[in-house]
């Protein structure tokens, strides 16, 4: 397993304790940091939920998420029908794994601002383009939340690492709103959530 593989599947013991959690099954969700604790998939998230599921201390270190950006040589090339060169970045979600790795890094927990920025920053530091609404298109997206009417529900499809539906969540829930996000990509799912 490499590095963006085993940090998608401590991002995915993790959700699976959040929603244990969420639905009051202390043993599931207990049991499943006993896994993130034997397979050392520990990040200060999992420490975080175990605190919240009165478990006792793991065994392991709790680390980060192991990233590193990928060499030039390490991309999958193509070349489309007009002999252009494209470069693939789909292998191993490594643009989503780096951002979850920044955040966690970087960002402040349950403060959206400092994750908003920790993505920001992340993507020109390491400059990678990522699908999001960031900078002057968050700027935007802001404005026509503030247009509009105190709207009660958003829903976005494609969640991607977050960023728009957490920007708009953190505005709209002031008067009780509430964002809906639907994603076809589980990787993508666990690294927002």
């Amino acid at each position: 397993r490499t590095s963006h593989t085993r940090g998608l599947q401590g991002g995915a013991w993790n959700c699976f304790v959040i929603r244990c959690l969420a639905h009051g099954d202390l043993g599931r969700a207990r049991a499943g940091l006993r896994i993130l604790d034997s397979e050392n998939l520990l990040t200060p998230m999992a420490e975080h939920l175990r605190q919240r599921a009165g478990a006792p201390p793991f065994s392991n270190a709790v680390g980060t998420i192991e990233w590193r950006r990928r060499e030039k040589d390490e991309h999958e090339w193509v070349t489309n029908s007009l002999g252009f060169s494209l470069r693939l970045n789909k292998i191993e979600y490594y643009k989503e794994v780096g951002t979850m790795h920044y955040i966690l890094g970087h960002g402040m927990q349950n403060d959206l601002p400092s994750i908003h920025r920790s993505i920001e920053s992340f993507t020109r530091e390491q400059e990678l383009w990522l699908k999001l609404a960031g900078d002057e298109k968050g700027a935007v997206l802001d404005a026509i939340i503030a247009m509009l009417d105190k709207p009660k529900l958003v829903v976005e499809v494609g969640l991607y690492v977050g960023y728009s539906s957490t920007r708009m969540a953190s505005q709209i829930k002031h008067w009780g709103g509430r964002v809906i996000s639907m994603e076809v990509d589980p990787f993508h799912a666990v690294i927002a959530r």
